[in-house]
């Protein structure tokens, strides 16, 4: 078994949309939008800087089009989130994800 914490991580910080699904409803609309900054990723997860705090085990669609042209959608499942504060501006919040198996609904 591949223990994630020694994954190799790639520094990748760039804006995304996202969007927290629905949970246990298949063909739900989201239940929250917005923007994302990524941190960095591993070949099965990913560090994400947001606003509102999601929950463990919620399942979120991140839509990147850093690619230029092509826009990725890829799929995770919260797995913690830490409040971090900013300046005046509040809490913002790390969260990591870890790759599902599942596609998109």
């Amino acid at each position: 078994m591949i223990n994630r914490r020694e994954e190799a991580r790639i520094e990748d910080c760039h804006s995304c949309s996202y969007e927290i699904l629905a949970p246990d409803e298949p063909g739900a609309a989201g239940v929250q939008q917005g923007q994302v900054f990524t941190l960095n990723r591993s070949a099965h997860g990913m560090l994400l800087l947001m606003g509102q705090a999601p929950r463990p085990n919620q399942r979120i669609e991140v839509h990147s089009a850093k690619l230029g042209w092509w826009r990725s959608t890829m799929v995770y499942d919260v797995r913690w989130t830490r409040p971090i504060q900013i300046g005046p501006q509040g809490d913002l919040f790390l969260v990591g994800c870890r790759l599902t198996t599942g596609l998109p609904l």
